[in-house]
């Protein structure tokens, strides 16, 4: 089927769709209520598998092992709020159909919209960075000198204390407190 579109028409409405903060809204609420539907299966199963004693006979349900994906989910939902905010101040993330400042850190999309961040929201999107990288994507880290793992009495092996129903909160907390920042 022949394209319709010539290459000027095709480059533009990239750039468009890149830079249209509606859309970066829009894609921000579908990925966090996404990943707060997968977070609510886990949490179910989890509950399932504790009244059932699961772990003792090893057998344990698919939704046990969403998690990385529910993490993954949030992270792409703040990389593309703290893009939806980037564009919101005339900025462009996209230009001649390439690519500007872009970083899967969020630490650094925090830096590029200006937002200042306490030391467990720092701790939170360092661990939610890592995601993308690693754990998310992968059965285990992809790079070791990234995301070592460290084991402590408190939370067992971190980052995978990110799995705790607390912390999914903290996340939550920290994109309502972007979207509905007054200052």
């Amino acid at each position: 089927m022949k394209n319709i579109l010539t290459d000027q028409e095709q480059k533009e409405r990239f750039d468009r769709a890149w830079n249209d903060s509606k859309n970066r809204f829009r894609k921000t609420r579908a990925l966090h209520f996404s990943a707060k539907k997968l977070f609510d299966i886990y949490r179910k199963a989890v509950d399932e598998t504790i009244k059932m004693k699961s772990w003792v006979t090893g057998k344990a349900t698919n939704a046990m092992y969403i998690i990385d994906q529910v993490i993954l989910l949030e992270w792409f939902a703040i990389e593309c709020l703290l893009k939806w905010l980037y564009v919101c101040d005339g900025n462009k993330i996209v230009e001649n159909w390439k690519l500007i400042k872009t970083s899967h850190n969020l630490l650094r999309r925090c830096e590029l919209t200006k937002i200042e961040v306490d030391k467990g929201d720092k701790e939170r999107l360092e661990i939610l960075s890592l995601a993308i990288i690693s754990y998310g994507r992968y059965p285990i880290a992809n790079k070791y000198e990234k995301n070592p793992l460290i084991r402590t009495i408190k939370f067992w092996y971190k980052p995978t204390y990110i799995r705790h129903y607390d912390y999914m909160i903290q996340i939550e907390n920290f994109i309502i407190w972007i979207l509905w920042d007054d200052e």
